[in-house]
């Protein structure tokens, strides 16, 4: 069975940068070693995203690249919403997991990565079920 995964924007932008475990973790996607799964609003931060001057991506490259994990991932209207005190834009990415039963949550956030230790933040049983995890560990 192929592991599904949410995987945060930080976690996806660096993998269109080339670097390392996120790139890995991008071209598993890409191969079908892992589903993707995310909301229209997790999408919508993608884009956003690589938008972004700084970054200085290949907005061509990027936009073919978001394009095609779009077409492969598993796409999730959630339900349930799901508050965060610390920051409230990281509640799409559990709001996605939770609707999809996700086996992770990929990421580089302090704040999700926090709440995999912290069971009395789990007020809606997310976490029950669905690993926080950086690319690259197991």
């Amino acid at each position: 069975m192929v592991p599904r995964a949410v995987v945060d924007t930080c976690v996806i932008i660096s993998g269109l940068m080339g670097r390392g475990a996120s790139n890995r973790l991008l071209i598993s996607i890409l191969r079908g070693e892992v589903r993707l799964v995310m909301s229209a609003d997790i999408f919508d931060e993608y884009l956003r995203a690589v938008h972004y001057p700084r970054l200085r991506l290949p907005l061509v490259l990027a936009c073919i690249i978001l394009d095609e994990l779009y077409r492969r991932a598993e796409i999730v209207v959630p339900k349930t919403k799901i508050s965060m005190r610390r920051d409230p834009e990281d509640d799409k990415f559990l709001e996605a997991a939770y609707e999809a039963k996700a086996d992770y949550i990929i990421t580089f956030d302090r704040d999700l990565l926090a709440l995999r230790d912290n069971a009395v933040a789990d007020t809606k049983g997310v976490y029950g079920r669905t690993r926080f995890m950086m690319p690259g560990a197991s």
